[in-house]
């Protein structure tokens, strides 16, 4: 299954960005249904073209809606051919729902300035880490009237610039204290089943970048050090688990299911933010997570690919 998030990541900088019924059929199901109760995700207008299935020639034509409010299309090999109403579903993303998310997870008590409708979002003041800051939030920076944008974002010394698509290309020497894009800091919580976003990796970067301003490459060796032993730590756990597990099933045993987040933080005696942190800086540990949920790549598993 793809993740919702990463996709989502990809939508983003787009202008016009739609999600299909075609792609969303990939995408982990809780985790996109933790976007959608959240509002990231919301429903638009149905597709006016649809993909047949029929004559396997994977051709798009205009869906047709007949009289009684049903759907198809009409195929060249195979005529006409239903839709289900469903396969013409579209989803985009919603900015403002976002915006007003992003501020309940930092701890704003008020809603933000729309300084650009749908396009710029300001708080004036937030608390992170014992220090004050504003934030703002930009959706198509990158965009080609990006620029247009800049008298909007509010940019000071003590500001935060927080992306929906990619990271903020800003001028050089722009006096803010970090730029940096929201779907790094995004994670899901498979037990608790709900959309999550990582304050306190939020609040580490922030603190690294103000280090690395002042005083150049001092803290860096040691935090990419502790990041590598992490990672490290986190895939031998994951390894003696699908290795575990492998044997039972050689022994006819029933599958093991996979380990969640939470318990290999546990083992490794990390907190559970550590391995959002962990499978960005080495993408071993998802193939490693995804291994362990497929009893089929378990019992192919060799761990000497992974040490």
């Amino acid at each position: 299954m793809d993740n919702p998030i990463e996709a989502l990541h990809s939508h983003a900088p787009l202008p016009d960005h739609i999600i299909g019924q075609t792609e969303l059929q990939y995408w982990d199901t809780s985790t996109q249904a933790a976007l959608v109760r959240v509002g990231f995700l919301a429903e638009t207008h149905n597709a006016t073209y649809a993909t047949c299935f029929e004559c396997h020639s994977d051709h798009s034509e205009p869906v047709i809606e007949r009289s009684d409010g049903s759907f198809a299309l009409w195929c060249p090999d195979a005529g006409t051919v239903d839709i289900p109403s469903t396969a013409l579903r579209q989803w985009t993303l919603n900015q403002r729902t976002c915006a007003h998310w992003l501020g309940e997870q930092l701890g704003m008590t008020t809603a933000p300035d729309e300084c650009v409708p749908g396009r710029v979002f300001h708080w004036s003041r937030c608390i992170l880490g014992g220090a004050r800051y504003s934030i703002t939030l930009v959706r198509g920076l990158e965009w080609p009237d990006g620029a247009t944008l800049l008298p909007e974002l509010n940019l000071t010394p003590r500001c935060i610039v927080l992306s929906l698509g990619t990271r903020p290309a800003l001028p050089d020497k722009t006096p803010i204290v970090y730029a940096g894009t929201i779907w790094n800091y995004l994670d899901y919580d498979e037990e608790e089943e709900k959309l999550l976003f990582e304050i306190d990796y939020f609040i580490e970067d922030i603190g690294s970048n103000n280090s690395a301003q002042k005083k150049p490459a001092k803290k860096a060796p040691r935090k990419k050090a502790q990041l590598i032993d992490e990672s490290a730590q986190i895939k031998n756990e994951l390894i003696k688990h699908i290795c575990s597990v492998q044997h039972a099933l050689r022994d006819k045993h029933d599958f093991i299911p996979a380990p969640s987040q939470s318990s290999i933080a546990k083992l490794c005696g990390l907190n559970r933010d550590r391995i959002t942190r962990c499978k960005q800086h080495d993408p071993r540990i998802t193939q490693l997570f995804e291994i362990a949920a497929d009893p089929d790549q378990v019992r192919s598993f060799n761990p000497k690919l992974y040490q």
